[in-house]
């Protein structure tokens, strides 16, 4: 199996894991993660079997590997056999490492679309952000975090936004949609990769192509909306196939 990168790839078809073209999307870090940690039974090269369906999401750093469960714990280790949970208060939703730190988004019982920084993987601190809008997805890319979000609502539409960080402390707030009454261009934003010297954010409507994070541009819309990105092998791709593109 080709080793895949857990910081760079979320969501990717079933069928490039299994071998089948059932039109089932799985987290590719989940994947690989449960295999060493949990032993799921392996029939052949491509074909797995999960024996633990709440872990989510996992990063990896500082000798530390971390996986967020859709509770208010998370698992830690250092080796990938022997590991430990953790009850840390607070519901994450995505996390990633770089730059010496995990950074994750969440909510707790009193606040939600809060940031969280860690240097171990234990140990959460809450960080002050610039804009309390809904945030969903944060990952480490090319040489900073960008965390990417957005919310729709019935009475003000829906609102998408790209921050960046490069220590997970201190964060900018690079990207705001343009709205017109209650019509935001582009909505939601769900999910962000980089490649080709490019980041590349897509959303509910199509996705915003970036040389520097500061200056976002749409390039690519599409009524069906896009839930996620990655790239490899000089190629975007997301779980809607046909919305794939190369830059």
């Amino acid at each position: 199996m080709k080793a895949l990168n857990c910081s760079a790839s979320r969501k990717i078809p079933l069928s490039i894991v299994s071998g089948t073209p059932r039109p089932i999307l799985v987290t590719v870090c989940f994947t690989l993660i449960i295999n060493l940690a949990y032993a799921p039974a392996a029939r052949g090269q491509f074909d797995w079997t999960l024996t633990n369906p709440i872990l989510s999401q996992a990063a990896y750093g500082n000798g530390t590997y971390v996986l967020i469960e859709p509770t208010d714990w998370i698992e830690t280790s250092h080796d990938l056999t022997s590991w430990r949970r953790h009850h840390v208060g607070v519901y994450f939703n995505s996390v990633a490492f770089g730059n010496g730190a995990f950074i994750a988004l969440g909510r707790n019982n009193l606040e939600s679309d809060l940031i969280f920084r860690s240097t171990n993987g234990v140990d959460w601190v809450k960080q002050q952000r610039p804009d309390g809008r809904s945030l969903g997805q944060v990952r480490f890319l090319n040489d900073r975090f960008v965390a990417v979000g957005g919310y729709s609502d019935r009475f003000i539409g829906v609102f998408g936004m790209i921050l960046t960080s490069f220590d997970g402390i201190s964060w900018t707030v690079q990207y705001r949609s343009e709205c017109v009454n209650t019509f935001c261009k582009p909505p939601a934003l769900l999910g962000v990769a980089f490649g080709n010297d490019t980041y590349v954010a897509v959303g509910d409507a199509g996705l915003l192509e970036s040389v520097d994070t500061r200056s976002w541009q749409e390039t690519f819309r599409t009524p069906i909306g896009i839930s996620d990105v990655t790239f490899g092998n000089g190629i975007y791709s997301s779980p809607l196939g046909p919305a794939a593109r190369a830059l």
